[in-house]
């Protein structure tokens, strides 16, 4: 499962409201749905997002290339990340402890 697309204004990123939003996402996904996989991707040239994306603790898995087409008609690179049911607790503990009640 893919949740779809965040975008946060500049005021707010580096803030944790990321983090907070993608624990709920991922706490609903594999606690409430039971996903078994959350796959999360960026931009290859989005290097901020990648950065995000791992401090979640989410395993870089590779590269899609001309995953997309960008409106310029230009294709576009995508990096893939995923966290698996399997690894979800112990990354809950570590990762999201200040958000965790359970």
């Amino acid at each position: 499962m893919q949740f779809g697309w965040t975008w946060y204004g500049k005021e707010f990123q580096g803030t944790g409201l990321n983090k907070a939003c993608k624990f709920e996402l991922l706490k609903f996904g594999f606690e409430k749905i039971g996903f078994r996989r959350i796959q999360f991707s960026a931009d290859e040239e989005n290097i901020r997002s990648q950065k995000a994306i791992e401090k979640l603790g989410a395993q870089k898995e590779g590269l899609f290339r001309n995953n997309y087409i960008a409106p310029n008609g230009e294709s576009t690179n995508d990096v893939y990340f995923s966290i698996i049911k399997e690894d979800w607790e112990s990354l809950k503990s570590k990762n999201f402890s200040e958000f965790s009640t359970s």
